[in-house]
């Protein structure tokens, strides 16, 4: 992914969890579950990317 385009990414989240505080009749303890959840993925997204050469350098090769 181009760091434009990450950064569009970035753009239209901030503004989605704006427009979820702002305008949602849930309080944060309500979203704060599914949002951490978010964090969380893009966490071991981030740290998978980072194994991956190695992980690929130590699988068998009949795989």
């Amino acid at each position: 992914m181009k760091s434009a385009d990450l950064g569009e990414v970035r753009r239209t989240l901030w503004a989605a969890a704006d427009q979820l505080r702002a305008n949602s009749p849930l309080t944060p303890v309500e979203y704060r579950g599914p949002v951490l959840g978010l964090i969380f993925l893009a966490y071991a997204e981030h740290r998978f990317e980072e194994v991956r050469p190695e992980l690929e350098e130590r699988r068998p090769a009949d795989r």
